[in-house]
């Protein structure tokens, strides 16, 4: 009588940076999904890994472990302002991955099809004044980190190509929209969890599921 929709966040974000096209290119949870299944992904000597959460931490502490000698995180935020929780980061700062901050990737560079390193610019801000998430640059600071693998790991995002009914809708960044009920516009089909609020914690999506069940 009723189908709830609680399918999470399972893609990797997507950037539209000009050369991750690149071999050599990868995206933070498909990578990690590789190294989960003991799949070695060949990678190079050289690593930036693009973005400051915990996926960013554990796909930089992946290519460490998996021989890289040289492992960069580059991202906008400032130590302080990273989203990674503050031990891992301080995890990879003691197996040597270094933390390079307040910088955006603007385009990744390549010879002969393969990754050859990523520019990227001077991030000034990443919050307006409302807190809410929009960087700001300075088009004219810019640097390049020499690189033969890029891991871009800037967020994860629903899949939702498998909901095939009229009335159920996405919104920003895909997300399902629903009501306060958590109600779609289809009768007798909810959604919760991060398929509805994108990254949380597994407590709030248990809270949600609770709510849409009452």
């Amino acid at each position: 009588d009723a189908i709830l929709i609680a399918s999470g966040n399972r893609l990797a974000r997507r950037l539209t940076v000009p050369g991750s096209e690149l071999q050599g290119v990868y995206w933070g949870l498909d990578f990690l999904k590789f190294v989960k299944k003991g799949e070695k992904a060949p990678i190079g000597q050289k690593v930036c890994v693009i973005g400051g959460g915990n996926v960013a931490v554990d796909a930089a502490m992946s290519a460490r472990r998996l021989g890289a000698q040289d492992v960069r995180i580059v991202c906008l935020e400032k130590p302080d302002e990273m989203p990674a929780y503050p031990w891992e980061i301080a995890q990879a700062v003691e197996e040597g991955i270094a933390v390079e901050n307040n910088w955006g990737a603007e385009a990744v560079h390549g010879a002969e099809g393969r990754v050859a390193g990523i520019v990227c610019v001077r991030c000034v801000c990443v919050f307006d004044r409302e807190g809410r998430f929009n960087p700001r640059y300075d088009s004219s600071v810019t640097r390049r980190f020499d690189a033969d693998t890029v891991i871009f790991a800037v967020g994860q995002a629903p899949d939702t190509d498998f909901i095939d009914v009229g009335g159920v809708c996405t919104g920003k960044e895909g997300l399902i929209d629903v009501d306060d009920g958590l109600t779609t516009g289809a009768p007798g089909i909810f959604a919760a969890g991060e398929a509805v609020t994108g990254p949380s914690s597994i407590i709030h999506a248990i809270a949600q599921g609770r709510k849409a069940a009452m």
